[in-house]
């Protein structure tokens, strides 16, 4: 299902050649890990300097609570 929500980015790992693995704390959901794909790549709409530590990022997510 797919949520907004406001989140602080904690750190974020490298994965693969051109994703990253970030660890955001969300208004609705707390601590969660998201996978970003192709922020790494020169043609990126999103930066990666967006996901520096305790940035403010308004989310749009899918979450499913069994997962």
């Amino acid at each position: 299902m797919l949520h907004k929500t406001k989140g602080i980015v904690l750190h974020y790992i490298k994965y693969g050649d051109t994703s990253i693995i970030a660890y955001i704390y969300t208004e609705i959901f707390g601590r969660q890990a998201f996978i970003i794909n192709g922020v790494r790549n020169k043609r990126s709409r999103v930066r990666l300097n967006q996901f520096q530590p305790l940035s403010i990022l308004e989310l749009d997510v899918y979450y499913k609570p069994t997962r």
